[in-house]
């Protein structure tokens, strides 16, 4: 049998309903608590299975709002942006909750915008993400800037005048009805998560072993068997554990005169993406360790 070729340029993004709060291969959280005010029925609908939805549905903006932070390169003095090497998605049970990127930045030669300065680059590597729930999962947990607008913009009344309006009657499956119908009218999170949202940046100035493991990788064979599904013998692909993360990654290459991306999670994509990133892991944790 081949093996599974992985240079899928589709988004596999059925597989990004995954945990974000959690690492790989563990439980979801338990139903948040829900606010006394919940316990009886609000104009005929009983708004427990709505509130949890909603928890899920300002957490599934933590994606649109990583995606913006990463949306422009850096201006950094003297250096001209190239592109991105690499951009990585993380996935949980919750949606899509972070991302991150490597791009390249170099001097440019004189009179030749599009060609760099040998030995003049520097690769910047940045991750956004929102580091806080929507909720309190256990008597543990203290309440945060986002679990308290969660709490505060839940309007029971007037989603359940919206439900009526837009033909959701009380008997509705809430856990298969869409959670945009469900919620457009309700306050955004955007201004919340975006205020919250943390960035981390790692420098290859500062990270030699970063900027090593790229260059090593340059000239390498990419490593994967070309096999088109329903073609021949597939491989049968191997699901992630539930309710672990999954991980998208993107690479940005050249070859033969042209320019292509390969995206995907497993097989080659993942072996080349995290030779760089585990060297600029281990620099962030020194870093952080020192201070």
């Amino acid at each position: 049998m081949k093996k599974r070729r992985y240079l899928q340029l589709a988004r596999i993004m059925v597989l990004s309903s995954l945990l974000s709060a959690f690492s790989a291969g563990a439980a979801p959280p338990p139903p948040a608590r829900t606010p006394p005010a919940l316990e009886d029925p609000v104009e005929g609908y009983d708004m427990r299975g709505p509130y949890q939805l909603w928890l899920y549905w300002v957490e599934s903006k933590k994606g649109p709002v990583t995606e913006a932070l990463l949306s422009e390169p850096e201006t950094l003095d003297g250096l001209q942006h190239y592109g991105r090497l690499l951009r990585f998605t993380k996935s949980g049970d919750f949606g899509h909750y972070m991302t991150g990127e490597i791009r390249v930045y170099c001097q440019p030669t004189p009179g030749a915008r599009f060609t760099p300065i040998p030995d003049t680059c520097i690769y910047i590597l940045r991750r956004a993400f929102v580091p806080l729930r929507a909720a309190s999962y256990g008597e543990e947990d203290s309440s945060n800037p986002l679990s308290e607008w969660t709490v505060a913009n839940f309007d029971a009344q007037a989603l359940a005048r919206h439900f009526r309006g837009i033909g959701l009657p009380p008997d509705s499956n809430w856990w298969t009805t869409d959670r945009e119908n469900m919620f457009a009218k309700a306050p955004s999170p955007r201004a919340v998560l975006t205020e919250n949202a943390k960035m981390i940046r790692i420098d290859s100035n500062e990270c030699a072993p970063m900027e090593t493991a790229i260059k090593a990788l340059e000239g390498e064979p990419f490593g994967a068997t070309i096999d088109f599904v329903t073609i021949g013998n597939d491989e049968e692909l191997r699901p992630p554990p539930p309710h672990s993360v999954i991980t998208v990654y993107t690479i940005h290459l050249r070859g033969e005169g042209g320019a292509y991306t390969v995206e995907g999670w497993g097989g080659p994509v993942s072996r080349i993406a995290n030779r760089i990133l585990q060297e600029a892991d281990d620099c962030e944790r020194v870093e952080r360790n020192a201070n």
